[in-house]
This record gives C-alpha cells, sequence and structure tokens, in this order.
C-alpha cells in the first residue's frame, strides 16, 4: 500500500487556487505582473498575522474579492462575460496587484525602499514600489487605499473618537479626490468587506466593537462613491457595479449584525450583573 501524503499546507491550497483564476482571466504578461506582486507582497509580510492567521491570507482574500467584482458571474455561477474579454486590458490586472499590496506601505514602508535600494537610489514609498514592480500606476492605486498615519502626539492625544475620524477623513479625500481611479475604489471595498467577513470569527467584544466603530460609516461613502464616482467614469460594467453595491451591502449587513451581537451581549452582561446583585440581597 502505497503511503498517504502529508496533508498539504491551507495557504499553498489557497494560492494554487489563486494562480487557477488568473489563468482564467489574463494573458502571460498580466499573470506575470500579479505573480510578482505576490511574491512581493507574500514576503514583506512574511511574518505578519491576521485575524490569528498569516498576513498572506487576508491579502488572498481582497484580491479574490476584486476578481469576483470585475468578473462576475450570474445566478448559475456561469461568467456574465467572456472571462478573457479583458485579459488585454492593463488595469485590470493593476488592480489585483494593488490588492495584494494594498497594505504594502502601511506596514512596511522602510522595508520597501530597502528592497529597491539594490536596484535605485528611492527614498519615497511608492517610488519603491514602482522599481520593483517595474509599474508606475499600481503603486498610484496603493497610495489611494493606504491609510494617513497618526503623528505620535495624535497618537498620544487623541481620543478615540479623534482617531475613527482621522480615519475617515483620510479615506474620503482620497477616494473623492479628482484624480482617483475606479481600481482604488474597488480595491477599498474589496479589502472592507474582507475586514468585515472576519468579524464572525472574532469571540473577543472588544475586537468586534473596534472592527464596527471603525467601519460603520463606510457603506453610505461607498454608496456615494458609486454614484457619484463609478458610475460617472463609465469605465465599469452594469454587472461590475452590482457586484460593488452587493458588496457594500454585504459589509452593512455584516456591520449592523455585528452591532446587534454587541447590544446583546452588552444586555446579557447586565441583566446577570443586577441578578447577581439582587441573589446577594
Amino acid at each position: 500500500m502505497e503511503p498517504l501524503s502529508p496533508p498539504r499546507d491551507s495557504i499553498d491550497i489557497q494560492r494554487e487556487a489563486f494562480f487557477a483564476r488568473l489563468d482564467e482571466h489574463f494573458d502571460p504578461n498580466g499573470i506575470e505582473h500579479i505573480r510578482n506582486a505576490h511574491r512581493i507582497a507574500a514576503h514583506l509580510h512574511r511574518d505578519a498575522e491576521y485575524g490569528g492567521g498569516l498576513y498572506e491570507v487576508h491579502l488572498l482574500d481582497v484580491a479574490n474579492n476584486v476578481l469576483s467584482i470585475l468578473f462576475p458571474r450570474d445566478e448559475y455561477n456561469e461568467y456574465r462575460d467572456d472571462p478573457q474579454s479583458h485579459s488585454h486590458d492593463e488595469r485590470y490586472w493593476h488592480a489585483v496587484a494593488g490588492a495584494l499590496l494594498h497594505d504594502a506601505v502601511e506596514n512596511h514602508e522602510e522595508e520597501l525602499v530597502f528592497e529597491a535600494s539594490v536596484y535605485t537610489h528611492v527614498t519615497d514609498p511608492y517610488e519603491a514600489l514602482g522599481v520593483l514592480l517595474d509599474s508606475p500606476r499600481v503603486p498610484e492605486i496603493v497610495r489611494k487605499v493606504t491609510n494617513i498615519p497618526l503623528t505620535e502626539e495624535q497618537k498620544a492625544t487623541y481620543t478615540r473618537a479623534q482617531k475613527l475620524d482621522h480615519y475617515v477623513n483620510g479615506l474620503t479625500a482620497k477616494l473623492f479626490a479628482e484624480d482617483t481611479t475606479w481600481e482604488s475604489i474597488v480595491v477599498k471595498v474589496a479589502d472592507n468587506l474582507a475586514n468585515v467577513r472576519r468579524i464572525g470569527n472574532k469571540d473577543w467584544l472588544g475586537k468586534v466593537l473596534y472592527r464596527t466603530d471603525r467601519y460603520w460609516r463606510l457603506p453610505d461613502i461607498f454608496d456615494f462613491l458609486i454614484e457619484e464616482r463609478l458610475q460617472a467614469m463609465d469605465e465599469l460594467s452594469l454587472p461590475q457595479l452590482g457586484e460593488v453595491a452587493g458588496a457594500v451591502d454585504e459589509i452593512r449587513t455584516r456591520l449592523q449584525w455585528a452591532m446587534s451581537r454587541i447590544q446583546g451581549v452588552v444586555l446579557e452582561d447586565h441583566i446577570a450583573r443586577v441578578t447577581g446583585e439582587n441573589n446577594k440581597s
């Protein structure tokens, strides 16, 4: 009898499934660029965790969300359009590459500059990313979706509400700018969808509250972006716009569920505390 093969690491399976999706939609040039973006992202986040697992899983989740938006399926799980219809459109692989690298500058600014210094002298992390990718457009997508960091003084003095305002205001300023492209908006929606899908996996109330607090204003912002920017750009098809809207609806629904969970736990805690005090008396 042949010996059983050892179980394969789940991240290997997820990578292969993602790469298989690329073969469905992109020409060799696009696939090569996306694979290069994946190599860079996996290397930068190699020691990081997200939601109790490898950070790379989160990056693949966001990239897969982008693919689902750009290549929508119908109720029979069939592609609405020819899956190769945009195989030569560089903007599509730019969006997927941007999804994989959306946290690269925010979390690994210094390492990006160091890695690029092997090839040329740069000090700007976005320029460094462009050198490593051999692409000027993807870094601009990443720039638009990168959160504006708090200064040390702001970290020390801002209240929780002020920090949340800083995050939301920075996001809206970037995404509503005149030079923002549809790729950046799609990546940001895909990122937040991946984030809120993990809310249900959190058992610690504080984490659920933090996620809900941070994201509860975003669905309305995204709705406005769809109506005022994406539709006006007239670059995405109606099914693609429908997928973006569907992603936003899911974000809203999951946040509402999280809020009801928070309220339920708080109520249970209050009842338990009151009951305990009554028992003592």
